[in-house]
């Protein structure tokens, strides 16, 4: 995952160098980006990929034990309103 990941930043880095960005936010960001940069980035994008496999796998789980659960005194959260309960706040500024 790391590999491609670090792949996909000096891709889109290169892209980014390019002449069209020239003096632009991109170019000077690309300029004064701190040196760990891109191991931080792949970092954050593999531990996100972790995390997004772990909840597809365990998504049945999850949905299974959402669907168990009693609406207890909380009837009201499971509720759409009734039109007249709904509150606005339009021109009440």
């Amino acid at each position: 995952m790391r590999t491609e990941a670090g792949k996909r930043y000096d891709q889109v880095v290169g892209c980014w160098a390019g002449g069209e960005f020239t003096d632009s936010p991109l170019d000077e960001w690309l300029k004064e980006r701190h040196p760990d940069h891109k191991e931080v980035i792949v970092e954050q994008v593999v531990d996100d990929l972790t995390n997004y496999l772990y909840l597809t796998l365990n998504w049945p789980i999850i949905t299974r034990a959402i669907l168990r659960l009693r609406a207890q005194g909380n009837r009201w959260l499971y509720e759409e309103p009734a039109s007249s309960q709904v509150v606005t706040t339009a021109g009440s500024m």
